[in-house]
């Protein structure tokens, strides 16, 4: 018998899966303060991609690629993922949305206008919605890619930094609002000092030229602590709250991020 996340289910053609697609959902997970635990945005993460036979979101986005509907896909999720923002987020929050480099050279920057209509009609401003350009496929983007998005009233943020190399041309070039350090610079860092210094120095690096830093994968409370060391502005990941499809289920504020007080010395008896 088979399931329904085998290969052969798939859907064939770019109308059945843009079809198969409304039963896709979005679920939304925290990005934190690194000194108080207050939200401070939501990042919308695709779910329910074994329906379609998929195993991870980024086979789903492979399929739609090669069968010339990923502008299609992104931009019918971008506008269920601003739908699920508006309906939950507190007014200071920022959206990200990750974007497929694919999807802009398939589609331009015309790919975002589905999502942009949906928050201007939610009431959300530009820029409070931040974009977020992944590693994997970040070079066939165009140079002023991220400038571009910027002119939109958008902000920019440089996912995944850590996983490779390239990323580093990116961030140099400007026009970034905002640096995700990828989970390999994370992990383990509070206890290497090595690799503690190097993180620093990453913070330190991005800081001066403008960018905000927020720290992905942040899965323990040693996580947390070595990246608030470091000067991280903002934290995501497990120790936070993991990617949530019961929107109003989320909290404002994660009291487990902010640092605690050292108690006070117990008074000598005489």
């Amino acid at each position: 018998m088979r399931t329904q996340a085998e290969p052969g289910l798939r859907p064939a053609t770019p109308e059945a899966l843009l079809a198969g697609a409304l039963a896709l959902r979005i679920a939304l997970q925290p990005i934190v303060r690194a000194h108080d635990g207050r939200v401070v945005g939501h990042e919308a993460l695709l779910r329910g991609e074994h329906a379609l036979g998929f195993t991870t979101p980024p086979a789903l986005l492979d399929h739609a690629h090669l069968l010339s509907c990923l502008a299609a896909l992104e931009a019918m999720l971008h506008i269920r993922a601003v739908e699920s923002f508006a309906a939950v987020a507190p007014c200071c929050s920022t959206l990200y949305l990750n974007l497929d480099g694919r999807s802009l050279a398939q589609g331009g920057l015309a790919v975002l206008a589905p999502a942009l209509w949906s928050a201007e009609q939610h009431g959300i401003p530009r820029d409070r919605i931040c974009i977020e350009l992944g590693e994997t496929h970040r070079g066939l983007l165009a140079p002023d890619t991220a400038g571009l998005l910027r002119a939109m009233g958008l902000r920019v943020a440089l996912d995944d930094l850590g996983s490779g190399f390239s990323e580093f041309r990116s961030l140099a070039g400007g026009a970034i609002d905002v640096v995700k350090l990828d989970r390999v610079l994370v992990a383990e860092s509070g206890r290497d000092q090595r690799r503690q210094d190097f993180l620093a120095g990453l913070v330190r690096f991005a800081h001066g030229l403008g960018a905000q830093v927020v720290a992905e994968g942040v899965e323990t409370a040693a996580d947390c602590a070595a990246c608030r060391a470091a000067g991280v502005d903002l934290l995501q990941g497990w120790f936070i709250a993991r990617p949530e499809e019961d929107h109003p289920s989320l909290a404002r504020h994660y009291p487990q991020v902010a640092p605690r007080a050292p108690r006070p010395a117990a008074f000598a008896r005489h």
